[in-house]
């Protein structure tokens, strides 16, 4: 059961130790990926607040292995959380739909309005930081269509400009050699020197 996988997690991971905590994500992943009850079950413990689903990435997880067993179900579950979730969840729920397809998003209209309102509410650093690495994320294979409007998401999760912010942005301009077109490339840069 989910209780007893994060039970043997916790014993051989110190709880202190977080690239040890975070290594465990991609065993959940592997676990919940075999079977749609064990997925259900593992959002049915982190909605019920075990102090166990709080250590290894487990709403990250679930959330991203559900995305490719039920889409529209886990798509709901992950903007829940970022509505009505701790920091935490709500941070969890942000990087699991950094993954999100392009295909997928180009079909939901709606998405990008959503993560904006999501943006604009959000007051806490760790939260937006997330969300600004999933609009970086979104922006790289964005369809052209969505283009200006996948990146307001960037330019309203990185404001106000934080160290942090700008350390995101640069490192997603250095990390792939031409995934954004020119004229984002140069907004980004801006965003950069402001």
């Amino acid at each position: 059961s989910c209780d007893e996988l994060l039970e043997l997690m916790a014993g051989v991971v110190p709880h202190d130790d977080p690239m040890l905590s975070h290594s465990s994500y991609g065993e959940i992943m592997k676990w919940c990926q075999a079977s749609p009850e064990r997925l259900l079950g593992l959002l049915q413990l982190i909605k019920s607040d075990a102090p166990l689903s709080h250590r290894f990435h487990c709403v990250q997880a679930c959330i991203s292995a559900g995305l490719q067993a039920d889409l529209d179900f886990y798509l709901a579950q992950a903007l829940e959380f970022l509505d009505l979730g701790n920091a935490l969840q709500r941070a969890q729920a942000a990087r699991a739909l950094s993954n999100l397809s392009a295909e997928v998003r180009s079909t939901r209209v709606d998405l990008v309005e959503t993560i904006l309102a999501v943006i604009d509410r959000e007051a806490e650093p760790s939260v937006r930081d997330a969300l600004l690495a999933l609009a970086l994320d979104w922006q790289k294979d964005t369809p052209v269509e969505l283009e200006r409007s996948t990146y307001r998401l960037i330019e309203r999760a990185a404001c106000p400009i934080t160290l942090a912010a700008k350390k995101a942005i640069g490192l997603a301009l250095m990390g792939t050699a031409n995934v954004y077109s020119p004229q984002v490339r140069q907004d980004l840069l801006a965003l950069l020197s402001s």
